[in-house]
């Protein structure tokens, strides 16, 4: 099973999962759209 989830989304849903990952004893990795741009162009 995996340990760390990364999440690339707007900061509402970003922080419902991240409490739920530290719930559930996951680490959990977030990406700003900014970045996801850049990797798009």
């Amino acid at each position: 099973m995996f340990k760390t989830i990364m999440v690339c989304n707007r900061s509402e849903i970003t922080c419902r999962v991240t409490r739920t990952a530290k719930r559930t004893s996951l680490t959990s990795m977030a990406a700003e759209q900014c970045a996801m741009m850049e990797v798009a162009e």
